[in-house]
């Protein structure tokens, strides 16, 4: 899968706070792979919004754009935390093009 600087910040967000040890598990590993380097922060400028949050320029987004290859077990966790954050309602605008790279992630 081929994600970007924001990708990688929304997919971490995505991960399950408390489940069991082998989800937490699963989820280290994922956020290991996506995790933001110093390299991805200067290159979109991402800072913190004075409101909190975080803010970024998307013109150099895709200089951040890495392939990130996700196991089947780890292409489903993400499937699945997609899919309960759509049913609670809880997509934004800023996650949408994530949330449907994710969602049409081939197994």
């Amino acid at each position: 899968m081929k994600i970007n600087a924001i990708d990688k910040i929304f997919i971490n967000n995505f991960l399950p706070q408390a489940e069991s040890i082998l989800i937490q598990i699963m989820a280290r590993d994922i956020a290991r792979k996506v995790e933001i380097t110093e390299k991805d922060r200067k290159t979109v400028n991402l800072r913190s919004s004075p409101t909190g949050g975080l803010l970024w320029d998307i013109k150099n987004i895709k200089k951040t754009e890495k392939e990130i290859d996700f196991t089947e077990a780890e292409i489903s966790m993400l499937k699945d935390q997609v899919e309960r954050l759509d049913k609670a309602k809880k997509i934004t605008p800023s996650m949408l093009e994530t949330v449907l790279k994710v969602r049409d992630i081939k197994k």
